[in-house]
């Protein structure tokens, strides 16, 4: 009875410690995942502040023009 106690306690000790790993790993995964997304969003925003800039700028010339 204790050898099948002992028995099931490794077994849900073996469970926890390939839960915490696959834990850790999709933690990792996720963390990467963020930092690729922040990336992105931070070049989409530089790209729409010098595409802004353009804009205005454009805008500026035709308004002499028209004068």
């Amino acid at each position: 009875m204790i050898i099948e106690k002992s028995k099931d306690i490794q077994q849900i000790k073996g469970i926890a410690e390939n839960s915490i790993e696959k834990e850790n790993l999709l933690y990792n995964q996720l963390s990467e995942f963020a930092a690729q997304i922040n990336t992105w969003v931070i070049l989409l925003f530089v790209l729409q502040l010098i595409m802004g800039i353009l804009f205005f700028l454009q805008f500026q010339k035709n308004k002499k023009n028209l004068k």
